[in-house]
């Protein structure tokens, strides 16, 4: 009996920290993500999380996204080994260039 509660306590134990290292990895993977989005649209955006898809590849995070000009929008951001992609509703990547990679993307043609 003794060693059923130890093992569940192990179990116990591992499953939070675990859980843990997940709610840390979401936090900077948010952090990332708002930062991107704000070098994107302009530093005056606002994003507000909707999802999080945990994958073997890349983390996915859905962000609805207020920019300084224009609607809201839902913007998805794929987190892998530190690199962020944003992504549309439509899956068209919202691509940063110029100098430094760091010219602000125009949602008005």
């Amino acid at each position: 009996m003794k060693a059923i509660a130890a093992l569940t306590t192990a179990l116990v134990v591992a499953g939070s920290a675990l859980a843990a290292q997940a709610a840390r990895d979401d936090s900077r993977h948010l952090v990332l993500c708002k930062s991107e989005v704000e070098t994107a649209l302009g530093e005056g955006s606002r994003s507000k999380l909707l999802t999080i898809k945990r994958r073997r590849g890349p983390d996915e995070l859905r962000l609805k996204v207020v920019p300084e000009q224009g609607g809201s929008m839902v913007v998805r951001c794929s987190v892998s080994d530190g690199r962020v992609q944003l992504f549309d509703r439509d899956g068209v990547a919202l691509n940063l260039r110029g100098a430094g990679g760091r010219e602000a993307v125009s949602l008005t043609d």
